[in-house]
């Protein structure tokens, strides 16, 4: 629903509207407030204009014009201000539901807005690690306000004001708003923000600063007439060798052409950007909705926070400095998409301790254990089609969703030694959820037994900035092969998957095939990513443990016993010679791919976290 996607941060509360109601007093009064400071925001942003059915009739409705009427309701919640106190602080948001639109389906493509990956912030992480560069963020306030509704596209919104607002007379009862802006729960507000958001930002300029503090007003002036939006300034054709001019075709006085740079959207991830100064790359930054995280010098980093500030309110969170500089806005870590990331010796340190506490208090799990639960892939029949049809099938599959989604978020960001099993729930879901509810416990308890795991990302010295793992169990529990999937940026794990393969096969051979077509397809990827980021060639690399695999791959071998997979490794052969990149046999014990295929039981754990770069929080580098 709209509501559940507006507050995501973790350890608020909900307030049922019906509880606020039977309030008095200060308690009452906190809410009211509350509740006023969001009306007065909307009207600040003029996110709508109040009009009456008589209005409408008048303007639209007599004309033949329709209008689409939605309801709308208050998120209300108890934000802990984590004092030590127990203190929280009431906070409002007025959602209209979107899924009342008539003639709309949820995940419409023509609504969609592009989020990027996880391995594109981790790929930024390990690029901004190896230059030795600050870390910083930022949020975007209210993003989805900004953004202009689209009348010919979005049609005329008349939203009716949420009933607890009338209730308590802060708004009149025969009240309702015409949306010119994108309302929270709007379905198309995250387009018209990704379209506003990036042309805003494409090609600005940004200043390198030293300070967040105010301006002087000659300062202020100038930086405002270097930030003037004009179209004949901030094309695609702006030539990316040259600074950026203001309308004069010159750079302001006070700021040489040497100190200006520029934001430019990458090409192969939407959601990455770059700052280019003349011909060089002066730091990156990564775009998730309405929250930012910035890799460049400290300098840099405070010039693209007051790029955005000058453009839309923002709150800074912090700036993890790398370089030496002193700046206000200096702190030990920083929270992105719940991954809290800290400076270690050499790179950075990558948790979700608190996600993953806060999960472990809701499901109750005091104690843990040191190993993953046995569980051997294929061996757990599906269940009936009689008993798909029951009550309980419906409440243990709704369950195991739930359970496995919570995985999958440490799983995909910070805990790969849970991918495997993690994915192996996953595709039991359908088939007997039951059982994926009782392994999805267990992981619980090891996840309990390790709570205190990190991962490290640290850059190491390679001639091969990409390096692509690939491995494959064959056949376990006589199901479908799983393949492994581990990408190294300089040195670095970035990215890592586990996937059950999409058929069967007849031979390790052909289940390591598939391995290795599917590695390189993803590595390839990130290596344009890369490349596009560095603004220079890099070099690829596969790793394969598999000696008839490599045979396969670099030399055609067709007989009667491999035609019918000869086709995929002529493609990927194809592939290898078009991208230049070289294949190396690595032992099977060496393959850090290897603890992607299966679980594996406690006494190989240890190798695993080596190869994944895992720790304890006390054996973290320093």
């Amino acid at each position: 629903s709209a509501a559940s996607d507006v507050y995501k941060r973790q350890g608020t509360s909900s307030v049922k509207s019906s509880d606020i109601e039977k309030m008095s007093g200060d308690e009452l009064g906190i809410w009211i407030k509350a509740l006023k400071e969001e009306l007065d925001s909307l009207q600040k942003m003029e996110v709508f204009d109040e009009v009456t059915s008589s209005d409408l009739a008048t303007t639209y409705w007599y004309k033949g014009v329709r209008t689409k009427k939605l309801p709308a309701m208050v998120v209300t919640v108890k934000k802990p201000l984590h004092d030590g106190k127990g203190g929280w602080k009431a906070k409002a948001r007025v959602v209209c539901c979107g899924n009342f639109e008539p003639g709309s389906v949820g995940k419409d493509l023509r609504n969609r807005a592009e989020v990027p990956s996880t391995f594109e912030m981790r790929t930024l992480l390990a690029l901004g690690a190896e230059k030795g560069w600050s870390l910083g963020s930022l949020d975007v306030k209210t993003a989805f306000l900004y953004a202009e509704l689209n009348e010919e596209e979005d049609g005329i919104v008349v939203v009716q004001p949420p009933a607890l607002l009338v209730r308590l007379e802060l708004v009149k009862p025969n009240v309702q708003w015409k949306l010119k802006k994108a309302l929270y729960g709007l379905r198309a507000a995250p387009k018209r923000w990704s379209q506003k958001r990036d042309k805003t930002l494409d090609h600005h300029p940004v200043v390198p600063s030293l300070t967040m503090e105010e301006e002087t007003p000659n300062e202020r002036s100038t930086l405002i007439d270097v930030t003037q939006q004009c179209p004949t300034n901030y094309t695609d054709e702006c030539d990316g060798d040259a600074a950026v001019r203001t309308n004069a075709g010159s750079v302001p006085s006070t700021q040489s052409e040497s100190q200006v740079g520029y934001m430019k959207r990458c090409r192969t991830a939407q959601g990455l950007w770059k700052v280019i100064l003349g011909n060089a790359v002066v730091g990156f930054f990564l775009v998730y909705v309405d929250d930012v995280l910035m890799a460049a010098k400290t300098k840099w980093i405070l010039g693209m926070m007051k790029s955005f500030g000058k453009n839309w309110e923002c709150k800074y969170v912090g700036i993890l400095v790398n370089d030496g500089e002193s700046t206000k806005l200096a702190v030990q870590s920083l929270v992105f998409l719940s991954i809290t990331i800290e400076l270690c010796k050499g790179g950075l340190i990558l948790h979700q301790h608190e996600y993953l506490d806060k999960k472990l208090r809701q499901r109750g799990v005091a104690y843990g254990r040191p190993a993953l639960p046995e569980l051997e892939e294929g061996r757990d029949f599906p269940v009936s089609a009689e008993e798909r049809k029951s009550k309980a099938y419906a409440l243990s599959l709704k369950e195991a969703q739930e359970e496995v989604g919570s995985l999958q978020w440490l799983a995909l960001k910070t805990r790969p030694d849970i991918a495997a099993i993690t994915a192996i729930c996953a595709s039991l879901q359908t088939r007997n959820p039951e059982r994926s509810v009782k392994y999805c416990r267990e992981i619980w308890k090891y996840l309990c037994g390790t709570s205190k795991m990190q991962m490290s990302l640290i850059p190491e010295s390679d001639k091969f900035k990409v390096r692509i793992a690939a491995d494959a169990s064959f056949a376990p529990g006589g199901d479908r092969s799983r393949t492994g999937v581990v990408i190294r940026v300089a040195g670095a794990i970035i990215h890592w998957s586990s996937n059950r393969q999409s058929g069967s096969v007849f031979s390790v051979h052909e289940a390591e095939l598939n391995g290795a077509v599917t590695g390189t397809k993803v590595g390839v990827s990130i290596r344009e990513i890369v490349q596009e980021l560095e603004q220079e060639e890099v070099k690829l690399k596969l790793d394969q443990d598999n000696t008839g695999t490599i045979s396969s791959i670099l030399h055609e071998v067709t007989s009667w016993r491999t035609r019918h997979y000869a086709s995929r490794a002529s493609g990927l052969r194809d592939l290898i010679a078009q991208q230049g990149i070289v294949v190396e046999h690595i032992k099977g014990i060496s393959i850090i791919a290897d603890p992607l295929t299966k679980v594996l039981p406690r006494n190989e754990l240890k190798e695993a976290y080596n190869k994944l770069k895992l720790c304890e929080q006390a054996q973290s580098p320093q």
